[in-house]
């Protein structure tokens, strides 16, 4: 077996400090990767430091390529319907611009499976990241692994948003800007809880 990826395998240190890295925006055009994207144009030009989340996947899918290792599942854990297939088209559509036989690597081995992640409130605790580092196997923080999350994406669109903007403009009509301070009263939880 190969080395596997890491910044010593990179061949380069990268153009900004891991440590301030925080969640941000893949800028998608109209349905579609947009290759105007600053960074994106960075990385088209640089492509040994790449500064995108575009630019970095398929870094890494090219060093583990070159170096003969299988390449690794894309987990898009982003809150988007099809997450995975929008990934593998922006990946896919990024490496066109690069390398025809990258592209076509790309979309002959790599696998970019849909995922409905739905941990956003109450905010993920600490106890709570604990508890998943303890954890031997998903199961036991609940995630299910399925063959179509379709169904769920439709069920959570449905009921959880659906309650979630509920709580929004009523709140906002009741002048209080904090879920949790809504659910503690009695009209919105009685209203939730039906």
């Amino acid at each position: 077996m190969g080395k596997r990826l890491s910044l010593s395998t990179l061949g380069k240190s990268l153009p900004y400090d891991r440590n301030k890295i925080t969640p941000g925006i893949l800028h998608l055009g109209i349905g579609a990767f947009h290759r105007a994207h600053p960074d994106v144009r960075h990385d088209l030009a640089h492509p040994d430091v790449p500064m995108s989340a575009p630019g970095l996947l398929m870094r890494a899918l090219e060093l583990r390529r070159k170096a003969g290792i299988a390449p690794f599942t894309v987990l898009c854990c982003d809150n988007l319907p099809a997450n995975g297939e929008t990934v593998a088209t922006v990946v896919t559509d990024y490496a066109k611009l690069r390398s025809f036989e990258l592209a076509d690597f790309i979309t002959r081995e790599v696998t970019f499976p849909s995922t409905m992640v739905d941990r956003i409130v109450p905010a993920t605790t600490d106890e709570d990241r604990r508890l998943l580092l303890e954890a031997t196997g998903f199961e036991r923080v609940g995630v299910q692994l399925v063959a179509n999350v379709k169904p769920f994406e439709h069920m959570k669109l449905r009921m959880l948003n659906g309650s979630h903007s509920t709580l929004a403009y009523l709140g906002y009509l009741a002048a209080m800007n904090m879920s949790a301070r809504q659910l503690q009263t009695l009209h919105f939880s009685n209203l939730f809880m039906a």
